[in-house]
C-alpha cells in the first residue's frame, strides 16, 4: 500500500481548506484549554500532537463540494468531529493498554488512566454542545454517531477472545465504529452546506463505507505495517484478543488456524505466540488479497456519489482523498 497518493490528495486538501483547517485547530485548542486537572492534561496532550486531520478535512470537501462558502459553521463542525475523535483515541489508549501513539507515549501512559478516560469524557461533553449550538440537526446526528461509535466500542470489547467471530461480525464493529465518524463528517458538511436533514442522511449512509474501508486498511497496517509508519505499536490489536476485518477472512477460509488461535488465547501466550499464528494463517491463506477487494468494493458508492455532484476542485479533492484512504489509513 502506497503513501504516495494518499500525501499528495491529502496536501491538495489541506491546501485547499487551509483558513477552515487553522480555524479547527484553534477550535480543538479551545475545546481542550479549561478542562482542569489531570484530564485536562491528558486532552491537550492529545491537541498538541495533530494528526492529520482526515475528518476535518471531510466535513469541509463534502461542505464546498455541495456549494457551501466555508466559514465558522463550517469549521466549528470540523472541529467538533476532530474533538470526539480526539475523545476516542484517548479511550482506546486505555482500552487497548496503549503506550504509544503517533509516535509518542500515549496520554495514558504520560499521565494515567483515569486522567485519560476523565479528559475524553470532557472532550465528548464539549463537542455535543458545540453541536447543540450548530442546531437540532446537527445535535441529532451527532448523538447518533456517539451512539453507534459506543455500541462499537462495546460490541467489540464483548468479543475479545472470541475465536468465533466471522468476517461479517468484523465489518459490522468497522460500520459502527470507524463509519460512525466518517457519516457524521458527511451529514455535518451537508448540513453546514444547507442541504436538508434527508440529504444528510442519504449521504451519509453512503459514507459509512468510506469508514469500513478506512478501517480494513488500518487493520492491514496493523499487521502488516511498522511501528515507524503507523505511529504505534503494530500487531497489538490481535494479541489483546481483537479479531479484526482481515484475521476474521483468514480464520473464515481456515479452520485449523481458528483452533491454533483459540488455544493460544485460552494458554493466555505471549504476544510472539499469537503474532506467529495470526501471520501463518495470512500467509496461508488470500485474507490479504481479499480485504484489499472488499476496501475497493466499500469506496465504489462513495466514488459514485461524488462523481455526481457539481464539477468543482472540492469535489475532485474529496475524490482524491476517499480514494486515497483506501491506499492508506490513519
Amino acid at each position: 500500500m502506497s503513501m504516495a497518493n494518499f500525501t499528495a490528495a491529502h496536501r491538495a486538501a489541506l491546501s485547499l481548506l487551509s483558513d477552515e483547517i487553522v480555524a479547527v485547530r484553534r477550535g480543538v485548542e479551545i475545546a481542550a484549554a479549561d478542562i482542569p486537572g489531570p484530564g485536562g492534561a491528558a486532552a491537550r496532550l492529545m491537541v498538541e500532537r495533530p494528526g492529520k486531520m482526515v475528518r476535518p478535512l471531510l466535513v469541509g470537501l463534502v461542505h464546498r463540494s455541495l456549494g457551501g462558502a466555508g466559514g465558522k459553521a463550517c469549521s466549528d463542525a470540523a472541529a467538533l468531529v476532530e474533538v470526539i475523535h480526539l475523545s476516542t483515541l484517548l479511550h482506546d489508549d486505555v482500552i487497548d493498554e496503549a503506550a504509544m501513539r503517533r509516535g509518542a507515549p500515549s496520554a495514558a501512559f504520560a499521565v494515567g488512566n483515569a486522567a485519560a478516560v476523565l479528559g475524553g469524557d470532557a472532550l465528548v461533553v464539549r463537542a455535543i454542545a458545540a453541536a447543540h449550538r450548530l442546531g437540532s440537526a446537527p445535535l441529532e446526528r451527532t448523538l447518533f454517531a456517539l451512539h453507534r461509535l459506543v455500541t462499537g466500542e462495546l460490541v467489540q470489547l464483548k468479543d475479545r477472545g472470541d475465536t468465533s467471530i466471522t468476517a461479517a461480525r468484523a465489518r459490522e464493529v468497522a460500520t459502527l465504529k470507524t463509519g460512525a465518524l466518517m457519516r457524521l463528517c458527511a451529514e455535518l458538511g451537508a448540513l453546514t452546506a444547507g442541504k436538508t436533514l434527508e440529504e444528510a442522511v442519504k449521504l451519509g449512509e453512503v459514507f459509512e463505507g468510506l469508514g469500513v474501508a478506512f478501517q480494513v486498511v488500518d487493520d492491514l497496517l496493523d499487521l502488516t505495517g511498522d511501528e515507524a509508519t503507523v505511529g504505534k505499536a503494530v500487531g497489538k490489536d490481535v494479541t489483546q484478543g481483537t479479531i479484526s476485518f482481515p484475521v476474521a477472512l483468514a480464520l473464515d477460509s481456515a479452520p485449523l488456524h481458528r483452533k491454533a488461535l483459540g488455544r493460544a488465547f485460552c494458554d493466555k501466550a505471549g504476544e510472539a505466540r499469537i503474532g506467529r499464528v495470526v501471520q501463518h494463517a495470512l500467509a496461508r491463506t488470500d485474507a490479504v488479497a481479499r480485504s484489499l477487494q472488499v476496501v475497493e468494493t466499500e469506496l465504489g458508492p462513495v466514488t459514485h456519489a461524488i462523481a455526481a455532484l457539481a464539477p468543482s476542485v472540492a469535489r475532485d479533492t474529496l475524490q482524491s482523498v476517499c480514494a486515497a484512504m483506501g491506499l492508506r489509513g490513519s
